[in-house]
């Protein structure tokens, strides 16, 4: 459906639809043949299919516009890339605390990480993969061997430092990144070949990302649900469901109505959590997807659940939640539409390494991309834009 719409099989969208959308579809055949009518289902299918098509009619399809580069655009690439590695670096040198990745929790020690460093968190969490993508871009660009040597080890050392956050996608997320940028150099510029898509790489990076995803599984404390003769089988099939249908079941089956009823906030307020909390002056003691842990379990968690445009648009609308469905796709959709019509190369990639990948964080959790998106802009403004005067001002 997508198929002419996205760069390739890891392009940001594509790997959205098939993490998150695709057990979305599967929730949906699954709760029509086994469960009653009632609103929630009502709500879920509409809502659901309301953003899968909005998102469809708004992305834009894929038209090839070949540009014009020199040595100067390769430089603007590597030079921010650099600087982005270099924030995170001081940012987890500084940080307090042990690293989540060193840390027994697994992915449950993240939160701590972020509750004892907010800001730099957030700085972490806006710059995403970006200096990957960028690395990705521009290294087969480098004509002098000496210089690409240095950059792929400096590309080795952001994937290192971006495993470091513990999550079990961080691998994933970042081979995505790679491939990314790759996708970007490939369709975007004349005579490129593939440097790091090739089908060893490729073979290489997923089974790298599929084996820290089960170390880091290993490392969180207990499991979902109660399996005491599991197998391997089992826990794939119990950490899928908990990740992206579990939510589904929990909102249609109206196990959440009484956490909806006490979970009261100011909606118009909600959406500057992300923007105050760091600062240390937080809307209310935690999120939509921690909190329907807590409710769950009684416990805080690194492992809340992602909340998506249907649980969070219906605590932010009510029964109205179709129409925020509709609203999040078109956001969504017209906002990866407008980044793939800037005209300038420069400013093309790097928003685009920075915020095709945070797009759709918004169908999935509105406070995590309002937190990426200030950082952005922050990037944007500071950094991108001098960075490229800098850079075409020496000639």
């Amino acid at each position: 459906m997508f198929r002419r719409k996205v760069l390739g099989f890891f392009d940001p969208l594509n790997m959205f639809l098939l993490m998150r959308m695709t057990p979305m579809l599967a929730s949906i055949i699954l709760f029509s043949v086994s469960l009653p009518l009632t609103l929630n289902l009502v709500l879920f299918i509409g809502s659901a299919s309301l953003f899968i098509v909005t998102l469809y009619l708004t992305s834009p399809k894929i038209k090839i516009t070949r540009v014009v580069f020199d040595e100067r655009t390769i430089n603007f690439f590597l030079r921010m890339a650099v600087l982005i590695l270099f924030i995170k670096t001081a940012i987890l040198i500084s940080a307090t605390g042990s690293l989540p990745i060193f840390s027994d929790g697994g992915s449950d020690a993240y939160i701590g990480f972020d509750t004892d460093n907010k800001l730099g968190s957030s700085f972490l969490l806006g710059l995403g993969g970006a200096d990957v993508v960028l690395f990705s871009f521009s290294i087969p660009l480098i004509n002098k061997f000496r210089k690409r040597i240095l950059f792929v080890f400096l590309l080795f050392i952001a994937i290192i430092i971006g495993m470091s956050a513990g999550k079990k996608s961080s691998m994933f997320g970042l081979f995505s990144s790679v491939a990314f940028g790759e996708y970007l150099r490939v369709y975007l510029l004349t005579n490129q070949n593939k440097f790091f898509l090739k089908p060893a790489n490729i073979y290489l990076g997923l089974t790298l990302a599929v084996f820290f995803a089960a170390w880091t599984y290993t490392k969180t404390v207990g499991t979902y649900f109660e399996l005491p003769d599991a197998n391997m089988a089992f826990l794939a099939i119990d950490f899928a469901m908990y990740q992206w249908a579990y939510p589904f079941m929990l909102f249609v089956s109206g196990e959440l109505n009484t956490f909806f009823q006490g979970y009261q906030v100011n909606q118009f307020a909600y959406f500057f959590h992300s923007i105050l909390s760091p600062l240390g002056f937080p809307v209310f003691t935690s999120s939509i997807g921690p909190s329907i842990n807590e409710y769950l379990t009684g416990g805080m968690t690194g492992n809340g659940i992602n909340p998506t445009f249907i649980i969070e648009g219906y605590v932010l609308s009510g029964v109205f939640v179709p129409i925020y469905a509709i609203l999040a796709g078109y956001f969504v959709g017209k906002g990866r539409a407008y980044l793939m019509k800037i005209k300038s190369i420069e400013y093309k990639v790097a928003l685009s390494a920075l915020f095709l990948p945070a797009l759709y964080a918004f169908a999935i959790d509105g406070l995590l991309f309002a937190k990426m998106f200030y950082v952005i802009l922050f990037i944007f403004f500071l950094v991108i834009i001098p960075l490229r005067f800098l850079s075409y001002a020496a000639k």
